[in-house]
């Protein structure tokens, strides 16, 4: 019979418990403490309700995690798409709704935003995507893209400075009369400074040449841990 009373008060306990929760979980100020209470009270419809004030507060972060901990697959998926309509031309945020799509199973809306990040030849991002996805050999082909298209950038990087510096030498060299005349004017001149900018021309032009064939090696990254499952891109 005592247990039995026990029980009973600790029902009662646990229905003005929740009801402290309702009045809480509105209240962006307590909604904490609404999610702690209903979590001590094992109350998961209570933190559904919770999560989607998260969210609708643009707390992403507390809205997914508490999906995860109830095993809400729709929750995550709402997180999704919220996140996807919320990116604002951010790649950062495509590939966070990859993964949110990816958790709450739906493989297909990821490779769709891996296939856009890699359209907009955010190679990396959308390799990621795939490594989650378990798609290993598409992720690989794409660390190789971005590394490709990095040493294309570095060259063409490389190329305007020298350039400009070329140019720069030549004027300096030209304040000496004669551009042809080159560095031994201006050394018997004793211009030393302008000769010595007017030899770091020319070994930069040097090192163009010798570099003109860069951007063949392909720059290799560590892949995040992948899961065991395989999803085809096609």
């Amino acid at each position: 019979m005592g247990k039995y009373l026990d029980k009973v008060k600790r029902k009662i306990s646990n229905i003005k418990t929740t009801s402290t929760a309702k009045s809480y979980e509105n209240f962006p100020a307590f909604r904490t403490e609404a999610e702690a209470i209903y979590r001590d009270t094992d109350n998961k419809r209570g933190l559904k309700r919770v999560a989607t004030g998260y969210l609708d507060s643009g707390d992403i972060n507390r809205a997914t995690s508490i999906f995860k901990e109830i095993g809400d697959t729709k929750g995550i998926l709402s997180v999704a798409e919220k996140v996807e309509q919320e990116n604002n031309g951010t790649h950062r945020n495509f590939e966070a709704a990859a993964a949110l799509y990816h958790m709450g199973g739906k493989d297909q809306d990821a490779i769709r935003l891996a296939r856009v990040l890699e359209n907009d030849k955010s190679y990396y991002s959308a390799a990621r995507v795939y490594e989650a996805l378990g798609d290993q050999e598409k992720a690989n082909t794409l660390w190789e893209k971005g590394g490709r298209s990095d040493m294309k950038k570095n060259k063409k990087t490389i190329i305007t400075a020298i350039s400009i510096l070329a140019l720069f030498g030549m004027y300096l060299l030209s304040l000496q009369g004669s551009v042809t005349a080159g560095y031994a004017t201006c050394v018997s001149d004793g211009n030393v400074l302008i000769g010595g900018i007017a030899l770091i021309v020319i070994i930069l032009l040097f090192v163009l040449v010798r570099t003109h064939g860069m951007g063949k090696e392909v720059i290799r990254y560590v892949p995040m841990k992948t899961t065991k499952r395989k999803v085809s891109s096609k």
